[in-house]
């Protein structure tokens, strides 16, 4: 025999699954950005160039806080944050000429999203 329901109950049971699956969405993204932040952090010091070892060991990763829903990690570089733009694309020299780039930020960021997008199945 068929069980009745009223149609605010079956919105009601609606709602909390959609919220239930919103929630699994959000914790399974979450942990992944965290994750590959990390692993995109670790690509950076293994592959920056090194003169000193500074700056390649000066990478590092923190969630930022946001506003809105979602994750949001940030990869900068303390120990010499002045570097990054001139070693990734290169620069004049003071006595004459010009240093080349040396792409390493923009491949790191390039695998990281790579790897986010087929993790969440994008």
């Amino acid at each position: 025999m068929a069980r009745k329901t009223s149609i605010d109950r079956l919105t009601a049971t609606m709602t909390a699954v959609a919220r239930e699956f919103v929630v699994e969405k959000q914790l399974t993204a979450s942990t992944a950005v965290k994750r590959i932040g990390r692993k995109a952090a670790a690509n950076l010091r293994a592959k920056s160039p090194v003169k000193s070892g500074e700056y390649a060991k000066g990478w590092g990763m923190r969630e930022k806080k946001s506003l809105g829903v979602g994750t949001t990690v940030e990869i900068k570089n303390t120990a010499k944050p002045s570097l990054t733009h001139l070693l990734e694309n290169g620069h004049e020299l003071r006595q004459g000429g010009f240093a080349p780039a040396i792409p390493h930020i923009r491949p790191a960021f390039e695998q990281a999203a790579d790897e986010l997008r087929k993790e969440l199945g994008e």
